[in-house]
Order: C-alpha cells, then sequence, then structure tokens
C-alpha cells in the first residue's frame, strides 16, 4: 500500500513482475518497457531484504539471514506448493485488474488490504509469496550474507525447503496471466454497459445530415448530406469511430433516442 501511494503516479506503483508481466500481456505496459521494470523490481526487493537484515543484525542468528525470504510451513508437497503460490497470485491479479478496470477507490488501500487478506489466509502454507523479485533477491542477499559471515560459501537460503525458491520465481507468472483471461472473458465480458457507452463503438460514415439551421439533424428530421469538414484528414477511411471524437453533446428526443448536436475531432 505504501509502494502504490509513494509511486503510483511516476511508475503504476508496479513492484511485482507478476503484475508487471500480466499488465504487459494484457496490453496496459508496453512490452519494451518490461525489462526495466524487471530490474527495478528485483533491485528494490535486494535493497529491501538488504535494509532488514541490518535493522534486525543484532536477533537474526537464531534463524538465520534466509528469514527474508518465503518458506513453506504446513505444506509438505511441491503440488500443492504449486498450486498454493498459483492460487494466491491468481487472488492478488483479480483484485488489482477489477480496482483498475472498474476504478475501485482509494486503490492503494485496496490493494493493500487484499494483499494483507491472502497473505492471512494463505500465508504460512508456503510464505504467500506472490511475487518473483520479493522472493529470489531476498535469497540472493542472503546468500551473500551468510557467505560473509562464514567465509565460505552457503547455500542455505536457496536449499532449506527442498528447492522451494524454484516455486515463487515462476509460477507467479502462471497466475497472473490466467487471472487475466478469466478477468477478460468470464468478468469484463458480461459487465452491463451504459446506453451512452456503446455509441462509442458505433461508426459513422464521413457525411453528416445537416438541418437548414447549420446543426447536424436528428433521427427522423429532414436534412441535406454534406461532407463533414472536420473529417478530411480521414477521407480515405470509409468510417472513423465515436471513441476518438473528444466533445458530444448529446440531448434526448421524444423518441427515446440519443441525437449527437455537435461532435468534434481535434
Amino acid at each position: 500500500m505504501m509502494g502504490i501511494l509513494v509511486t503510483g503516479k511516476a511508475s503504476g506503483a508496479q513492484t511485482n513482475p507478476a503484475v508487471s508481466f500480466t499488465m504487459a500481456v494484457a496490453g496496459k505496459l508496453p512490452w519494451i518497457q518490461l525489462p526495466t521494470y524487471f530490474v527495478a523490481q528485483f533491485l528494490g526487493a535486494a535493497l529491501g531484504a538488504a535494509f532488514i537484515l541490518l535493522n534486525f543484525r543484532e536477533n537474526i542468528g537464531d534463524v538465520g539471514p534466509e528469514m527474508v525470504a518465503s518458506f513453506p510451513d504446513l505444506s509438505d508437497s511441491i503440488v500443492h506448493q504449486i498450486f498454493d503460490q498459483f492460487l494466491a497470485t491468481f487472488l492478488l491479479l483479480s483484485c488489482i485488474q477489477s480496482v483498475d478496470d472498474q476504478g475501485h477507490t482509494p486503490a492503494g488501500l485496496l490493494v493493500g488490504l487484499s494483499v494483507a487478506a491472502i497473505g492471512l489466509a494463505v500465508g504460512r502454507n508456503a510464505g504467500a509469496s506472490m511475487n518473483p523479485a520479493l522472493d529470489f533477491s531476498p535469497r540472493v542477499v542472503a546468500t551473500l550474507w551468510d557467505s560473509l559471515e562464514k567465509w565460505e560459501q552457503d547455500w542455505d537460503p536457496f536449499t532449506k525447503g527442498g528447492y522451494f525458491w524454484i516455486v515463487p520465481i515462476t509460477v507467479p507468472y502462471a497466475g497472473g496471466v490466467t487471472s487475466y483471461l478469466v478477468y477478460k472473458y468470464f468478468i469484463k465480458r458480461f459487465e452491463n454497459q451504459d446506453p451512452e457507452d456503446e455509441l462509442a463503438n458505433l461508426e459513422l460514415p464521413l457525411t453528416t445530415r445537416y438541418t437548414h439551421d447549420g446543426r447536424p439533424s436528428c433521427p427522423g428530421e429532414a436534412g441535406t448530406w454534406h461532407q463533414n469538414p472536420d473529417l478530411d484528414d480521414l477521407a480515405s477511411q470509409a468510417h472513423y469511430n465515436m471513441a476518438f471524437v473528444t466533445d458530444i453533446e448529446k440531448s434526448k428526443h421524444f423518441d427515446g433516442k440519443l441525437c449527437h448536436k455537435i461532435a468534434t475531432i481535434y
């Protein structure tokens, strides 16, 4: 939640590679920007882990520096661990997409509460990482920390838990993309569309019927067809989509149909 509040306007507050990858698949993030986000996310997670170890350096002896990574607790089966990480990320991305697509507010609080709820629900099972960077980078930092303390290479952060680290660095991507597909084809397609929003999908010809006083005519009114002067640059096209019309004044008429009185294209 704090990350969203602080960096939301600057970068979209994407601190999770699984979220960024899903947004790229959904067409909401250019693929060319994905590597930049990945580098920043993995480096950010490493810095966060380093700050935690420095802050608690006097008390990590009993648990080890790998405390900054996630490990399974209740779950012993690798199949169950994979399903757990898949489900947690699926739920997370479902909430994030809903907040983004439906404009729920306050976004930072809602996403933060969603992460907290998922963590409380499944955290003890396998750590509820839901974030490849949040798990992998701290393991690297913990390995370096342990190795420097012991003056020998120590791979405990990667070997404890039966190589569980492979799960949170791979599975969340699948959970995120699956969430996007489910939301797109089983949620969004059944949305109740506002009648006025449907006008954005209408295609109108390049000519418009005008009444004698010069305004565009409404359905059922007599008028003369004229070339729309604002559409000269689109003359080679057969139709234009109302989504590109930026200023539309609408009025209701006795027949209940919407009439476009003014349509300006900039």
